[in-house]
């Protein structure tokens, strides 16, 4: 088991690669219940955006719902140098998929021997890496529950518009 450690940011990160297993912050995730990877990169505008309104909403957001196109490349010597997500999608005992994602910056060494080490172990289930919207889409991560949870919140603000606009002053 190689083991890597590697800034993103102001952030450490620690990640223990093998064929049997990928550990990252206490999770655990078999070598064999691994369906799929990716390494997503977003660019500086979207990250500020989705960091800023928060997770896979904002990132979801600033991608605006998928549209983006463009191809996968598995060639590791066209990697950008910028920061992203790997993604990594499982399931184990047969439940559904699960998503793990990693943070990663292509512009640290460690990060980047950590990346060719998955790659080189996981290369059969390795999707290649892009725009985090193409790589999402190849690795079929779904997205409805963000899509519920976004149109619940604009439901909520318009009621507590529509309420504050249609109630009566008070008066005090």
């Amino acid at each position: 088991m190689e083991k890597f450690t590697y800034k993103v940011a102001f952030f450490t990160h620690e990640i223990d690669v093998s064929k049997e297993l990928i550990t990252y912050r206490g999770k655990n995730i078999p070598g064999n219940s691994i369906t799929g990877i990716g390494f997503a990169f977003v660019k500086a505008g979207q990250a500020i955006a989705g960091g800023l309104l928060g997770g896979i909403i904002g990132t979801t957001i600033a991608n605006k719902a998928f549209e983006m196109g463009g191809n996968l490349d598995k060639n590791l010597a066209n990697l950008p140098n910028t920061f992203g997500q790997m993604i990594i999608t499982y399931c184990e005992d047969g439940s559904s998929q699960k998503v793990l994602r990693v943070p990663i910056s292509a512009g640290d060494e460690n990060c980047k021997k950590m990346m060719e080490a998955v790659v080189k172990i996981f290369s059969e289930k390795f999707v290649g890496f892009g725009g985090q919207p193409i790589v999402e889409k190849e690795l079929k991560i779904s997205h409805k529950v963000t899509y519920i949870v976004v149109g619940i919140i604009i439901a909520i603000v318009v009621g507590i518009l529509l309420y504050g606009a249609f109630m009566e002053p008070s008066g005090f």
